[in-house]
């Protein structure tokens, strides 16, 4: 009996064991500022974009609010970009120290690079400005509407001081274009959480289960399931090897009875 039970145990750990192997991983989407560093003067403007980097999945929306100091940035304007092109009510829009972007694409973007929108600038001050993804979204294709964003990287801004004016020249300050900067690659930086008084008040929440956490429930059922299934199986076999060792003792007890009524 205790081989038959540890013949069930072993198929059903190692059963187990490969259904989990085999479920489906989840995988990260990141959204970031591209370029991740640049240096500019104070009173020029530059734009940055915001991508998002799929990670290999097929995404078709995505969302990313991004933060930066006041102080030392302002916003010139914001757009929408060219791959996610449904925008949903709100976005692009812009406030003080932050910019907001949500959209789509119905079917779906797989990429390194997908433009989700363009922020311009104009530098205030100078210092060291951090222009950071500070929360977002990235809902695979996939009709669950699974939530692959893993977090965001940012760009860092250097602005200087321009260099002094000659005495005595009245200088007309020209009109600088936005500037034009060469990408470099994505580097992943961890998710900043936001706080109820920072997160955008036009971000729909979600609740979303993933298809493996919902094989892994799934399992840990049937695995409880069939424990239990195990130990009844052991207890009946327990109960009728005590009813026939009753069965076996009961005649030797009469056949000794009458022994003892001969003698």
């Amino acid at each position: 009996m205790q081989k038959v039970l540890k013949k069930i145990i072993k198929k059903f750990v190692v059963s187990l064991a490969f259904v989990l192997l085999l479920a489906p991983q989840a995988f990260a989407a990141v959204i970031a500022v591209t370029p991740s560093t640049a240096s500019i003067t104070q009173g020029s403007t530059f734009s940055v974009s915001v991508r998002v980097n799929t990670q290999g999945q097929n995404v078709n929306v995505a969302e990313a609010a991004v933060t930066f100091p006041s102080n030392l940035l302002q916003i010139v304007s914001v757009s929408p970009g060219s791959t996610f092109t449904l925008q949903t009510p709100g976005s692009p829009n812009k406030s003080a120290g932050r910019a907001f972007f949500s959209a789509g694409v119905p079917s779906g973007y797989n990429g390194a690079s997908g433009l989700l929108g363009k922020i311009t600038f104009k530098a205030i001050a100078p210092g060291q400005a951090t222009i950071a993804v500070s929360g977002g979204k990235a809902l695979l294709n996939d009709g669950n509407g699974t939530d692959a964003f893993s977090g965001g990287s940012s760009s860092i801004i250097s602005i200087t001081i321009p260099p002094d004016k000659p005495t005595g020249e009245t200088v007309t300050p020209p009109v600088t274009p936005p500037e034009t900067v060469t990408e470099e690659p994505i580097i992943t930086e961890p998710l900043t959480p936001m706080t109820p008084e920072t997160q955008p008040t036009n971000i729909v929440t979600t609740i979303t289960i993933t298809t493996h956490d919902l094989f892994v429930i799934i399992w840990i059922l049937i695995a409880l399931v069939l424990i239990l299934g195990v130990l009844c199986i052991y207890l009946w076999r327990k109960k009728v090897a005590l009813e026939q060792e009753v069965k076996d003792v009961a005649p030797a007890k009469v056949k000794l009875s009458v022994k003892s009524e001969k003698v």
